[in-house]
């Protein structure tokens, strides 16, 4: 994130309200360490910036020619896409959010303030 900061700006954790993600003892870690988690709908891990960039990795792995024969050369392929996915993909995943959650808050009848 630190290549994305600015000196005013906040951020908040999001994480798909999975119990383990909800216990008492993740909740005493993110507070002692001073993390923001983001009020989240449950169920909608879909929204999460990493599962787009799954997508992604794996768009490009099957894209290779030839394909990985084994884990070992797909570790090493999956390395190598990973490397060269472009920054502003990150980037635009992250500027994407507010929409994001605004549609699917206005989806559920919730009104947005932003």
């Amino acid at each position: 994130m630190e290549r994305f900061e600015e000196d005013d700006d906040e951020y908040e954790f999001q994480q798909d309200n999975a119990p383990i993600h909800n216990s008492k003892a993740t909740m005493s870690f993110f507070e002692n360490s001073g993390i923001t988690v983001m009020k989240w709908p449950g169920q909608s891990p879909d929204l999460n910036p990493i599962e787009h960039l799954w997508d992604e990795l794996e768009r490009r792995i099957r894209k290779r020619e030839p394909s990985p024969k084994n884990e070992r050369e797909l570790a090493v392929f999956l390395q190598d896409e990973w490397e060269k996915i472009p920054d502003n993909i990150y980037q635009n995943l992250v500027l994407s959010m507010n929409n994001r959650v605004k549609a699917v808050l206005k989806a559920n009848g919730y009104a947005t303030k932003y």
